[in-house]
């Protein structure tokens, strides 16, 4: 995810912050931002959840933010996560990735 998403559709953390310009750099910790759903259901609605570890697919990653509730982009979204380029990131045959942006009325 770009690191202004939130930013970009006008959404704003429940708890903690979102993603800032340094975490997608390439050697950033990774950090994630958890949906309202997840953090209660999963980690009991646990104020103190920020700045802690948890494991995504055997990596670690440091919860930063908590998304109000019915946040859910792009569909039924949880978890996100910053892009991080990496030497697969720039295989032409790498299409996962979505273009968003605001529209401007006419």
């Amino acid at each position: 995810m770009s690191t202004n998403l939130f930013d970009i559709l006008g959404q704003q953390p429940l708890r903690g912050r979102g993603f800032g310009p340094d975490d997608g750099k390439p050697n950033a910790q990774w950090v994630v931002i958890l949906g309202h759903t997840l953090w209660k259901n999963r980690y009991l609605s646990d104020r103190d959840i920020l700045g802690e570890a948890i494991r995504i697919n055997g990596e670690p990653a440091v919860i930063v933010g908590v998304m109000p509730p019915g946040i859910k982009f792009p569909t039924n979204a949880e978890l996100w996560t910053q892009v991080i380029p990496d030497a697969d990131s720039e295989k032409r045959d790498r299409r996962a990735f979505m273009a968003v942006g605001p529209v401007r009325a006419a």
